[in-house]
């Protein structure tokens, strides 16, 4: 088995990686952006006589550190950068990923089949954003994968309007609170919002350009949180 770090860092690494995928002599691979992993079959005899070992190995010693220095506060952006772990880049996407955390808990409040598997898909959707503010792409390549796209806002805004629609008028503040799965509702708005603002305050700070649909896709989620407490598919007990 090989590990590969960082496989998406540059177009010459990103390339190569898709070479070591599609090669016969490869048995299964795992994708797992900031590292991929290499297992070659037993049973074919080519796999002794492998012809990657020398360029492993020195991907391996460069960029692929099994044990990262994490206990030093520093951490690795998508590509290998290191920088310290109170980055306004890692609050940005570790607000992101603590909202999914809480959306994934939201989840199992949820009795309708149809919503669970939206708000699964909001959480796919986190994973992208996440990746997407991992990536400094001022020295990393973006992977399309981490890009978030208008039909997925349209999405998220096609469900807002099904769930205004279906609710009186919101004609003042909302206290939060009720029940358990309502009140997770609300702890899940106020860390979209609080998400939302670290975003803002990483391209304001960095001084790059975070692409419009990313800040469209936490702004409308916010919305959709809003008035999620009120759907009576969750349970309330």
């Amino acid at each position: 088995m090989f590990f590969i770090g960082s496989p998406y860092a540059t177009k010459e690494k990103r390339q190569w990686w898709k070479q070591v995928v599609a090669d016969s002599r490869t048995g299964v691979t795992f994708d797992l952006y900031d590292v991929g992993l290499v297992f070659f079959d037993k049973k074919d005899k080519r796999t002794s006589h492998c012809e990657f070992p020398l360029i492993t190995y020195l991907y391996y010693e460069k960029e692929c550190n099994l044990y990262p220095d994490g206990d030093g506060g520093t951490t690795s952006l998508v590509g290998g950068m290191r920088v310290p772990k109170t980055h306004i880049r890692l609050e940005a996407y570790g607000t992101v990923d603590e909202l999914n955390a809480n959306i994934g808990v939201l989840a199992t409040c949820v009795e309708d089949v149809a919503i669970c598997d939206f708000l699964l898909y909001i959480q796919h959707k986190l994973f992208s954003l996440g990746a997407y503010l991992a990536t400094d792409q001022s020295v990393t390549e973006l992977h399309v994968e981490s890009q978030i796209s208008a039909e997925a806002i349209k999405r998220l805004e096609t469900a807002i309007d099904e769930l205004d629609n279906s609710l009186p008028p919101l004609r003042a503040f909302v206290l939060p609170g009720g029940a358990f799965s309502a009140s997770l509702c609300h702890v899940c708005r106020t860390v979209c919002r609080r998400a939302e603002r670290r975003i803002l305050a990483l391209e304001e700070y960095e001084n790059c350009i975070i692409d419009p649909e990313i800040k469209q896709f936490v702004n409308r989620l916010s919305d959709y949180l809003l008035f999620f407490p009120e759907v009576k598919s969750i349970n309330t007990a």
